[in-house]
């Protein structure tokens, strides 16, 4: 931990603080640890617990927390006190400030809070100092099955139906979304969707354009490499607003020769789907 001095101050020549440890208020007495204070702020508390997130009550106060729509629900806390009388005898008095990390944020984030700083905030939100920790835990999460569509909100219904006309949402929680993507002409195309993924067990169509992204349209003239940024860019969950193609995977297989997507669409329509009969009229074209 390290105070910032108008913070050391507050200590009153105690030289000394106490954090407590409050995670998601399961402990009944949240545990404290305390540290000694040098003349610069500095001090070293060391704290490890871990809590089994498949048993009662803590499965029951985590799938309350990250079913919630406020993110504070489901924050870790790092209250740190003054002592009321001299280190290491003194016990946690006044609040100094608190630092917290929400299991939300980690679950939409994808990664652990690796070891680093989280800023001690006061009561007058400002910053009086930081503690450095780790979190572990979006895996033992994802086991236990918390990291689920039940336990993330959906994007909003009004950004659902703004979908164009023809066009089904698909929506993707953390983690990969199973699709391969090709450019084509004005459009991005699925053109595989991975066994066992998130997209394989929503049906996703092979073979269909991706148009919207939570409901906003797709320019035309975005490849799938800007396609890809953008998708990574957006938090969990997204709405993947895909429009199916009549004879999509056949159409593929015709771009995969090398010929044009509209007309390839037109050959297809023509010869009621069948690749063969569609390749050769294209190529009768061509000559």
């Amino acid at each position: 931990m390290e105070l910032a001095p108008a913070c050391v101050t507050r200590l009153g020549g105690r030289n000394g603080v106490a954090v407590a440890i409050d995670v998601l208020g399961l402990d009944e007495e949240p545990p404290f640890c305390k540290g000694a204070v040098d003349s610069t702020g500095q001090a070293s508390i060391s704290f490890s617990s871990t809590y089994p997130t498949t048993r009662p009550p803590y499965i029951g106060a985590l799938t309350k927390a990250l079913a919630s729509k406020e993110d504070e629900d489901s924050e870790i806390q790092f209250v740190a006190f003054n002592l009321d009388g001299a280190y290491p005898i003194g016990e946690p008095h006044d609040e100094l400030g608190m630092a917290s990390l929400s299991l939300k944020q980690l679950m939409r984030r994808e990664r652990d809070h690796e070891l680093g700083p989280l800023p001690i905030i006061g009561s007058n939100a400002e910053r009086v100092g930081t503690i450095t920790c780790a979190v572990r835990a979006v895996a033992a999460l994802r086991a236990a099955g918390l990291a689920t569509p039940a336990s993330v909100a959906a994007p909003s219904p009004e950004a659902i139906s703004s979908a164009p006309p023809g066009t089904k949402p698909y929506v993707f929680q953390a983690g990969p979304l199973g699709l391969t993507l090709v450019d084509a002409a004005g459009a991005v195309v699925i053109a595989q969707v991975d066994i066992g993924s998130q997209a394989h067990s929503l049906q996703v169509p092979q073979g269909g354009r991706i148009v919207s992204l939570n409901g906003e349209l797709i320019d035309a003239s975005v490849k799938r490499s800007k396609l890809v940024e953008m998708i990574k860019a957006l938090p969990r969950p997204v709405a993947l607003g895909i429009q199916s193609q009549p004879f999509a995977q056949e159409l593929l297989q015709l771009m995969g020769m090398g010929f044009d997507r509209a007309k390839a669409q037109a050959a297809l329509q023509s010869c009621g789907g069948n690749v063969q009969d569609a390749a050769e009229l294209l190529l009768s074209q061509s000559t």
